[in-house]
């Protein structure tokens, strides 16, 4: 009883150590998504920015 014990308190104790690992990745994956839509997004405004220049003339 006490060893089943022991093993659910060092469970529970450990739980939060994945949490920073999840964390980073989370960071990590948002980075990468930043990273790929950019260059799009980037291009796009400069169209548009060159569009309403043309109009503007």
């Amino acid at each position: 009883m006490d060893q089943q014990r022991e093993q659910q308190e060092s469970i529970t104790m450990f739980a939060h150590e994945g949490l920073g690992l999840i964390l980073i990745s989370i960071v990590f994956l948002l980075g990468a998504i930043a990273m790929f839509i950019h260059p799009f997004h980037a291009l796009g405004n400069w169209f548009r920015k060159r569009k309403q220049e043309r109009k503007s003339r």
